[in-house]
């Protein structure tokens, strides 16, 4: 991983060697000076002639902000404001920028854990907003979203196999001795003993 001064590093390197960059369209950094009310650094490694896995065109999030004795809209937090970008299959982007600037609200939007103000997000050319719930359910196998902050994702009122059992299960529909199974190989593969399930 790298850190948001190590970013920026290698966005004035981009800048003083752009032409070695265009050479090689692999590789592609890029500086975004508006993103809300912070700066935005998109770094990304594009492999060659992949299709587009996720389109974001024109997302906007806006939180409204109550005053008054009745509690009126005195006006609107812009956390998310005219975002767009793309990946492709087996490209890796990374968004970097300060604490509050939208990172997780576009991730959040993304995988419409939240709904947008305006705009569009496109999953293999659907759109994800106009899903109905049976759609998103088998579209969710194929998205995920992993929190920074454990007590985030994890329920502390479940057990190991409950947490790694619960995805199996939804997306999988693995139940009992199988699904028990699963989960003890899971874990074996990256080194847990069975001991820790429960």
């Amino acid at each position: 991983s790298l850190s948001t001064r190590g970013l920026c590093f290698l966005s004035q390197v981009y800048r003083k060697n752009r032409s070695l960059h265009e050479k090689n369209s692999s590789i592609r950094i890029y500086s975004w000076k508006e993103f809300t009310q912070n700066s935005l650094l998109v770094v990304r490694y594009h492999p060659y002639h992949m299709k587009n896995l996720l389109t974001i065109q024109s997302l906007k999030k806006y939180f409204p902000l109550y005053g008054g004795l009745l509690s009126k809209v005195i006006g609107q937090v812009k956390a998310v404001d005219n975002v767009s970008f793309d990946i492709h299959e087996g490209e890796i982007l990374g968004l970097v920028g300060e604490s509050g600037c939208g990172k997780t609200t576009v991730g959040r939007m993304s995988l419409r854990l939240m709904q947008p103000t305006s705009g569009n997000v496109y999953f293999e050319e659907a759109d994800i907003f106009k899903l109905n719930r049976r759609e998103m359910v088998s579209l969710r196998q194929k998205m995920q979203i992993i929190f920074q902050d454990p007590y985030s994702s994890l329920n502390p009122r479940f057990t190991v196999e409950q947490i790694i059992g619960e995805a199996l299960s939804v997306h999988f529909k693995i139940n009992g001795k199988e699904l028990r199974e699963k989960v003890e190989s899971l874990m074996e593969k990256v080194g847990l003993s069975s001991m820790y399930l429960n």
